[in-house]
């Protein structure tokens, strides 16, 4: 398995160096998916970003980065979210794509089948992003995990405030 040696974060932005469009994206991210949740469990980080006010987009990929470090210490299989996947560069690349389009690149990464669990963090239910996903995956069975009451993520939402 090419975690021992790589990250998530590392093997995403390996993967997508080339992408210009969010197809690009999720062709790259898909095949690192192919790679790491070939038959073993991995989990998704799920959490509010724009649904705030755009002055907050940054805090809250901030404290979902958090989250979803802490998450990696806590359990014992691979874990990303898309602070793995969007780089500052790539994600001024893709602002020109719509609400819809975002839900809908999501909605098809959860469908590929590698992602076995998601973790709902503090404010997913703020986030129409977030909601989405849970939908899905409610829809196709992944497990999910009610985080927003976890201590250590409280924690760390209470500590990065606006």
């Amino acid at each position: 398995m090419p975690m021992a040696t790589e990250s998530m974060s590392e093997l995403f932005i390996a993967a997508l160096t080339d992408a210009d469009s969010l197809d690009d994206v999720k062709r790259g991210v898909i095949g690192v998916l192919n790679e790491v949740g070939n038959g073993s469990r991995l989990g998704y980080v799920s959490g509010i970003i724009t649904s705030d006010t755009p002055e907050l987009v940054d805090l809250n990929m901030r404290r979902l980065a958090e989250y979803t470090d802490y998450l990696r210490s806590d359990v014992a299989f691979p874990v990303f979210s898309s602070t793995d996947i969007f780089s500052n560069e790539l994600e001024d690349k893709l602002s020109c794509n719509t609400i819809g389009e975002w839900h809908s690149f999501w909605r098809d990464v959860l469908e590929q089948g590698h992602v076995t669990d998601i973790f709902m963090t503090p404010r997913w239910r703020s986030s129409a992003g977030a909601k989405d996903e849970h939908e899905t995956a409610k829809r196709i069975g992944i497990s999910i995990h009610y985080m927003e009451d976890n201590p250590g993520l409280r924690s760390i939402m209470d500590r990065h405030k606006k």
